[in-house]
């Protein structure tokens, strides 16, 4: 709607749209009514389509068969789900039994595919994209793969640039610097002395000044 279009830029300006009507279809519309009728329009435009019943049930199905056990027909139930839904969370449950499963090198092209879907508007129901990489990091680590998690690792290093400061990082949905240097520590058990020495290269050269302190002061005690 142009008119309506028109109102709602006006009316973010800061200008009084109040004097104005518009003859619609035989209806007289104010100012106010068609910037309203837009902003709602817009908004209706930029929610997502509520998820089916149907995907929410198999979703928990899923998960159940995780909690028991079952991770290859956690597996199944994922796999097909993730390919209906389209969403990240869906391809990470399957990313994650997988895992379970001792597949890690299926795993890992299921991480990244899930990486090829969009983003969800807000992530209340999900992860955010540092939380898909430290959880990712930790079931690598955890699963037999230390060097995927470890790349993992790396791949979040840019998140603690600025600020390790806890409420920094909780803002932005970003995992603790402390609950990093304690996957640092598990990865040190699984990788070889030089694997290790490269990692904390490679990570340390990524991290802000703040967080490169909390590490060295933690690896010293």
């Amino acid at each position: 709607m142009h008119h309506g279009g028109l109102m709602s830029a006006m009316r973010r300006a800061g200008n009084s749209i109040r004097q104005f009507r518009f003859e619609m279809d035989g209806a007289i519309y104010s100012g106010e009514e068609l910037a309203d009728y837009f902003d709602r329009t817009k908004a209706e435009e930029k929610r997502p389509p509520a998820e089916s019943i149907d995907f929410k049930e198999r979703r928990r199905h899923g998960l159940e068969l995780f909690k028991q056990a079952d991770f290859a027909g956690s597996a199944a139930v994922f796999g097909r789900l993730a390919q209906e839904s389209k969403l990240r969370k869906d391809w990470f449950n399957l990313f994650s039994a997988l895992l379970h499963l001792g597949e890690p090198d299926r795993a890992d092209l299921v991480l990244q595919e899930m990486r090829n879907c969009p983003l969800t508007p807000n992530f209340e129901e999900c992860l955010s994209p540092p939380e898909e990489g430290f959880h990712a990091a930790r079931l690598f680590i955890e699963n037999g793969r230390p060097d995927l998690g470890a790349r993992e690792l790396i791949g979040i290093a840019d998140c603690y640039t600025s600020s390790a400061d806890d409420t920094f990082l909780y803002m932005r949905r970003i995992p603790m610097f402390g609950h990093v240097i304690q996957l640092i520590e598990l990865l040190e058990s699984k990788l070889t002395e030089v694997s290790m020495h490269d990692f904390t290269t490679s990570f340390s050269s990524s991290i802000g000044q703040e967080a490169r302190e909390l590490l060295q002061n933690r690896r010293k005690s």
